[in-house]
């Protein structure tokens, strides 16, 4: 089981019942709002009330346009998960 802020997060993040969303690739957590496509980002924690860890997905498109990389097919494996950020040490 991934680790999160508490066991709470971490169990409800896999439950599809529960509207809260994990984006490994962009470290972002949100909560889907009901009977839409639509989320909003949050800070903290609904369980614990811990501060998440910072969202990662502007430094994610800033890196790839200061090394001129496209988000297409062609997409280095690391930038298709959280590989990115945790090599960078972010």
């Amino acid at each position: 089981m991934k680790n999160h802020c508490c066991t709470m997060m971490s169990e409800f993040i896999i439950d599809e019942r529960i509207p809260i969303k994990y984006f490994p690739k962009y470290r972002e957590y949100n909560i889907v709002l009901s009977n839409s496509n639509a989320m909003q980002g949050i800070n903290f924690c609904p369980w614990c009330g811990k501060q998440l860890p910072q969202n990662l997905r502007d430094a994610y498109y800033d890196l790839l346009e200061q090394d001129s990389i496209s988000e297409d097919a062609n997409l280095p494996s690391e930038f298709q998960t959280d590989e990115w950020w945790k090599k960078r040490d972010l």
